[in-house]
């Protein structure tokens, strides 16, 4: 957009230029100066290192100023850029200026064709007069992805300005792309000038049958290994109180974060068979009530047949058994595991009621004959 009314105070020989983003600076310690490093006419862009994820399906962190997260279905970003306004003949600095950002993305696990990206704009500390107008517009850089329309507005200082995207991942393929946010900046007197703003990660959409409906898809981020929570006060406490034991005196603290290594998703029925078997073989005897509990997953690949010194069996509540499995099934498709994906197991005292995810579990994996149809 252009406006050819001339800024007051400004000659219309000389029009400002913003410099764009061409070096990147990472926030320094609390401890340190927080103020933005520059160089000659550069403007640089600050923001925070990512942060330790959360269990995934929680998706209840704020994106508020200064945080940078990413779980498997929700992303924060957020900082400022520090901006440089320079005489276009001179090539000295006549103003500068700050462009506070967050760009808080939500993903859909059953729905690749709408997923949303809210992006905050708020210029603060502007020193150029305020007459000279700055316009703000923000898009996405994504690959194959389709963001809705932006919508220009002026970015009045200490206002926040919000822009709500609604993103596409066209056709049915596995894809995986970079997204991240720009912005694009522009006014009378200012020449136009794009800057990326926030951390690009990587999405994966796809439409894997089983997983969810395959007519809608869904979309996650495959960076994030997401954990799965059972809880010693939940409704399986029975399951839970067994991982504890066994991620505590198994040798490889298997899907303890921390402790051990992760564990990787599998849906070979002839390999979970084989875990199962090795771990509970049907020679031994059940308790009434009760039928045989094993760690790691029958479901993941270090399970007991290729891990057959370093696993763990119990008697449990058979009830208990049969519907963490299907829970946990339905976990493994609300967070779009794939074969081989690792994911954590993280087993807590706070009280749970475990509901299941809204996804609908494998229709033919990890099937249990101890348990009903």
């Amino acid at each position: 957009m252009r406006n050819n009314r001339r800024p007051s105070g400004v000659k219309a020989a000389i029009l400002a230029t913003l410099l764009a983003a061409i070096a990147v600076v990472m926030a320094e310690p609390a401890s340190a100066d927080p103020s933005p490093r520059t160089t000659g006419h550069i403007a640089t862009r600050t923001l925070s290192e990512p942060k330790e994820q959360s269990p995934a399906g929680t998706n209840t962190a704020i994106c508020f100023p200064g945080a940078t997260f990413l779980e498997r279905t929700s992303s924060c970003s957020s900082g400022y850029i520090r901006l440089r306004f320079k005489d276009k003949e001179s090539g000295a600095t006549i103003g500068t200026g700050n462009l506070n950002y967050s760009s808080s993305v939500t993903l859909d696990p059953r729905n690749r064709y709408k997923w949303t990206d809210e992006v905050t704009l708020r210029l603060t500390e502007l020193t150029i007069p305020e007459e000279t107008l700055v316009l703000g517009d923000v898009g996405v850089n994504c690959g194959a992805c389709l963001p809705s329309p932006g919508n220009i507005q002026r970015l009045v200082p200490n206002t926040k300005r919000t822009y709500s995207m609604v993103i596409s991942s066209p056709g049915t393929a596995i894809v995986t792309d970079l997204q991240a946010p720009f912005v694009t900046i522009t006014g009378p007197a200012l020449d136009t000038t794009s800057i990326q703003i926030g951390k690009a990660f990587k999405v994966r959409c796809d439409n894997t049958e089983r997983m969810s409906p395959a007519a809608t898809g869904g979309c996650v981020y495959p960076d994030a290994v997401p954990t799965y929570v059972l809880s010693t006060a939940g409704p399986y406490n029975e399951v839970a109180s067994h991982v504890a034991w066994a991620q505590a005196n198994l040798q490889n603290h298997w899907g303890k974060k921390g402790s051990g290594p992760a564990l990787q998703r599998t849906s070979k029925k002839d390999l979970i068979k084989a875990n199962r078997d090795t771990a509970c073989p049907k020679s031994m005897p059940r308790p009434p009530g009760q039928n045989c509990d094993e760690y790691p997953f029958a479901s993941s690949l270090q399970g007991a047949s290729n891990n057959p010194t370093d696993f763990s069996y119990r008697m449990i509540s058979a009830s208990q058994n049969c519907q963490e499995g299907s829970i946990r099934k339905s976990w493994y498709n609300a967070n779009r595991l794939f074969e081989e994906e690792k994911f954590w197991v993280e087993v807590t005292s706070l009280p749970t009621n475990a509901a299941p995810p809204t996804v609908s579990p494998f229709d033919d994996d990890d099937d249990n004959d101890e348990c009903p149809v």
